[in-house]
């Protein structure tokens, strides 16, 4: 039994000879000798020597997920949502944090579509969707500057304040305060 066991984890491309789920081994840009690669971190798909790798940034934006919320891509596409996060924690890391970045705009943009057709309607709806894009809804807000912000921004105005002084000074003119 445990050398069927065997067999059945290194019949998976997506785990090791110790039953491991691989991470940066399954790019071709991080090639390991004992595991041939099983996707490309490109953009597009890529055949190396004759081999074709697909894109694992093309798969998942083709996903309709949300950012942090990709369980069917983990499921369908790499075996588990242990694997993914495990993934997310490795060296491609940054390469994950960038493809999440890119899927949060295209949600967007296909809500602000959205919103778009619906505001062509005579209906309250419409209307609702016209007034959010009108007064500009999708623009990012800016909240209330942090502690650090403020303590930079009355920094900067200190010395803005020294230096006029100093300028007025040089001139032979006094500060009115």
């Amino acid at each position: 039994m445990s050398e069927e066991f065997n067999n059945n984890v290194t019949n998976n491309p997506m785990k090791d000879v110790k039953g491991a789920w691989r991470t940066a081994s399954l790019f071709i840009e991080y090639p390991t000798p004992q595991y041939p690669p099983v996707y490309t971190l490109n953009e597009e798909d890529r055949t190396v020597n004759g081999v074709f790798y697909p894109s694992l940034r093309k798969i998942y934006l083709s996903y309709d997920h949300t950012p942090e919320n990709e369980y069917d891509f983990a499921i369908e596409v790499l075996g588990s949502w242990e694997h993914w996060l495990r993934l997310c924690r490795g060296q491609i890391s940054q390469h994950i944090k960038a493809w999440r970045e890119e899927l949060e705009v295209k949600v967007r943009a296909r809500a602000i579509k959205s919103l778009m057709r619906t505001s062509l309607e005579e209906s309250s709806a419409g209307a609702t969707a016209s007034k959010w894009l009108a007064e500009k809804g999708y623009a990012p807000k800016r909240g209330r500057p942090s502690k650090e912000e403020k303590a930079g921004y009355l920094k900067q105005e200190e010395r803005i304040n020294d230096a006029i002084e100093e300028d007025l000074k040089r001139v032979g003119l006094k500060a009115v305060k």
